[in-house]
């Protein structure tokens, strides 16, 4: 997929254009394309009052552009400004509706990370979003990556089961990859380790398109074999997997 800022020399109009005939190519090709809100330097701030003024700027992006829907990726300070956890996911509804009585699919998705899922007190920023959006959202993808030393409790069955001699697996353990990607993802489908349970029909790996893409989490096809097989094994069939970023695998370090 070509970037727009490939073209300096573009009006505005013509990237605008531009940006839009690729969206149209991606959707020949029987692919959806999400508009994603927020990001680790995007700090969005909203109130009660410019509510109706947010949904309608997002149907303005989804005439223009023809996006299938929104992925909230907030961060930060931004998950709980202002009334961010209330009016976003009250105009994702708002234009779920408005679009469904026109026969189109509007999705919606989260990319968390990962810590943000916990339930307990001073952790648990997703959750209004992901209670408020229960029966709407169509996939999360929690991002397995740059969180270093964070990690996971070890349950005594699973330690037993995959022979594994620690109470703590924290993210950046090289060795044992595959272990806290099937144990992390298992936890939060079960809603265990204090994760807000989410079903696997729901649920996507969130992990580095390439070494270039985060500061930790990168793993090898070994390690993503090794997860699938474990969570296949016990019938939890995920809804798939979440890469950061598009065309950052393009030329290095894919595999």
């Amino acid at each position: 997929m070509p970037l727009v800022a490939t073209h300096p020399e573009m009006t505005q109009e013509q990237k605008d254009a531009f940006f839009a005939n690729e969206i149209k190519q991606l959707h020949q090709q029987n692919r959806k394309v999400m508009l994603s809100l927020g990001g680790a330097d995007a700090h969005i701030v909203l109130t009660k009052k410019q509510e109706d003024a947010f949904v309608a700027e997002i149907l303005r992006l989804v005439k223009k552009f023809g996006f299938d829907g929104v992925d909230i990726d907030l961060e930060q300070q931004a998950i709980t400004a202002g009334d961010n956890q209330t009016v976003i996911p009250n105009a994702l509804i708002k234009v779920k509706k408005i679009l469904a009585e026109q026969n189109r699919e509007f999705y919606i998705s989260m990319a968390p990370e990962f810590p943000y899922l916990r339930t307990y007190a001073g952790a648990a920023s997703y959750i209004p979003y992901l209670k408020a959006l229960e029966s709407k959202y169509d996939f999360i993808h929690p991002q397995f990556y740059n969180q270093a030393g964070d990690g996971i409790n070890v349950q005594e069955e699973d330690r037993q089961e995959l022979k594994i001699d620690l109470y703590w697996l924290p993210q950046n353990n090289e060795k044992l990859k595959g272990e806290f990607l099937y144990l992390i993802t298992k936890y939060i489908i079960e809603g265990k380790d204090n994760f807000y349970q989410i079903p696997a029909n729901k649920l996507l790996f969130g992990l580095p398109a390439n070494d270039d893409a985060a500061a930790n989490g990168q793993i090898k096809v070994g390690d993503m074999k090794k997860a699938t097989k474990y969570l296949n094994n016990k019938g939890l069939k995920l809804k798939g997997m979440m890469t950061w970023s598009i065309n950052w695998d393009k030329n290095t370090d894919w595999n």
